[in-house]
C-alpha cells in the first residue's frame, strides 16, 4: 500500500515500527515543550513556548533510508511535534532533507476529515542539501482559519515500490492575527521571530527568521539562531545542518 495513504488512514510504518495518531481520541493536553537557554551570540535568542491545546498529534519525520542509488538520507518538516500555528493565510512550508537527490520529491497538504488532498504537488529535487520551502501562494492554495491541516514531504526512490519511500510530516493550523501580529508578518527581522515564537505561533517564527537568514545572504549568528529554535523541537539532525554551516 502507498505509505501516504496510510498516513492520511492514521498509520504510517517504518519499516517494524509503527507511529499510530488520530484526532478524535480523548488525551490530556500536552505539557509545554522544555525551553533552551540562548545561544550566546550577544542578543536575545529565540525562546519557542507551545501553546497548551488538547488533542496532540504526532510528527512524522526524521524519515531514513540507507543503501541501494542514495546514500543515508535524512528527510524532516520544519514543524513542532504537535499541531503548528501560522497567522497566515498562505504561509510558506519548510522542510529539509541531508543531501542532494535524484529521486522524486512530492509536497502533500489535506485539510483534516477531508480524504481529498487539497495540494499534491511535483517537486523539483534540490540542486544540494539543507532546508527548503514551499510557498502556498505560489499554489493558489488559502488556509482557512481554525482548520487542522496535515501535510508531509515524500522522497520517492522507487516509483513502482512506494513501501520504499521516505516521508516526513506534520500539522498546521491558522488562527486569526492579532493587530499586532498582522504588523509584523511582512517584517523578516529577528524582532519578529522573537515575537511569534514567544506567541507560540511557530509556522511565522521560522518563516520570519528563515527570511531573515535569506535577506542576511547565510548571516551565521542568524544561522545558529535558528538552529536553537529547532532543537526546541527535536529537530536536532537539522539543527546540526544550521550550526554546522554558521561554523564556517
Amino acid at each position: 500500500m502507498n505509505p501516504i495513504k496510510r498516513w492520511r488512514d492514521g498509520a504510517i510504518y517504518f519499516g517494524p515500527i509503527a507511529v499510530m495518531f488520530g484526532f478524535a481520541a480523548a488525551v490530556p493536553c500536552f505539557a509545554q515543550i522544555e525551553k533552551k537557554p540562548p545561544v550566546a551570540t550577544g542578543t536575545v535568542g529565540l525562546t519557542y513556548n507551545a501553546p497548551v491545546r488538547g488533542n496532540p498529534t504526532g510528527r512524522v519525520g526524521g524519515g531514513t533510508r540507507s543503501g541501494g542509488v542514495e546514500r543515508t538520507v535524512v528527510l524532516s518538516v520544519l514543524a513542532p511535534e504537535h499541531v503548528g500555528l501560522t497567522t497566515k493565510e498562505q504561509p510558506t512550508l519548510y522542510w529539509f532533507i541531508s543531501q542532494p537527490t535524484n529521486s522524486a520529491i512530492e509536497l502533500t497538504l489535506i485539510e483534516s476529515k477531508t480524504p481529498k488532498p487539497l495540494l499534491e504537488i511535483k517537486i523539483d529535487p534540490p540542486a544540494k542539501g539543507g532546508i527548503q520551502k514551499v510557498r502556498l501562494a505560489d499554489h493558489n492554495i488559502r488556509l482557512k482559519p481554525d482548520t487542522e491541516y496535515r501535510w508531509y514531504v515524500a522522497l520517492v526512490p522507487d516509483p513502482k515500490n512506494r513501501s520504499k519511500d521516505i516521508l516526513a510530516g506534520g500539522f498546521i493550523e491558522r488562527t486569526e492575527a492579532t493587530k499586532e501580529q498582522q504588523a509584523r508578518l511582512s517584517q523578516a527581522t529577528m524582532e519578529s521571530a522573537r515575537a511569534f515564537a514567544a506567541e507560540g505561533v511557530w509556522y511565522d517564527a521560522i518563516a520570519a527568521i528563515s527570511d531573515a537568514i535569506d535577506a542576511a545572504g547565510g548571516d551565521n549568528n542568524l544561522r545558529a539562531q535558528r538552529a536553537s529554535l529547532l532543537e526546541q523541537v527535536k529537530l536536532q539532525q537539522v539543527a546540526e545542518f544550521d550550526r554546522t554551516a554558521a561554523s564556517r
